[in-house]
């Protein structure tokens, strides 16, 4: 085996490693996120709550601001599915808060998260009336 192959099969040992502290990590985050919803009750309202995910968005904004638009909709579908959308939390990648066929990567990111990284993009959303609130936080 030549240094060079060494040294790839070494590199994707690491990242095998790596992904399966990823898929652990995401299953930590499922729980826990399953307990905090737990907690909160049984309705849609009592379950999303805009100003703390805008908080957690702010806090986190140079982390999220290095990520590309594949990535943010990575990480919003990820919130979306541990936070049981559609009945427990919006499922923004299916459109819920959009008048008419979204269009774009940026239509499949929670709105608030995209406000964050992307002021610009959020700004060509087209919101329902019921989720004008967001222009708000």
């Amino acid at each position: 085996m030549s240094h060079s192959q060494a040294n790839l099969s070494k590199l994707r040992t690491q990242l095998s490693q790596l992904n399966c502290e990823l898929f652990e990590l995401f299953a930590q985050r499922s729980d826990l996120t399953r307990l905090i919803q737990t907690e909160k009750g049984s309705t849609l309202l009592s379950h999303y709550d805009a100003k703390r995910e805008k908080s957690l968005f702010s806090e986190l904004h140079s982390k999220l601001a290095a990520l590309s638009l594949r990535e943010l909709a990575s990480f919003s579908l990820l919130m979306e599915s541990h936070a049981g959308a559609p009945e427990k939390y919006p499922a923004w990648s299916e459109g819920v808060h959009l008048v008419g066929p979204s269009h774009g990567i940026q239509s499949l990111i929670n709105p608030l998260l995209l406000k964050e990284t992307h002021p610009e993009l959020f700004k060509t959303l087209k919101l329902k009336t019921d989720f004008s609130f967001l222009l708000s936080i």
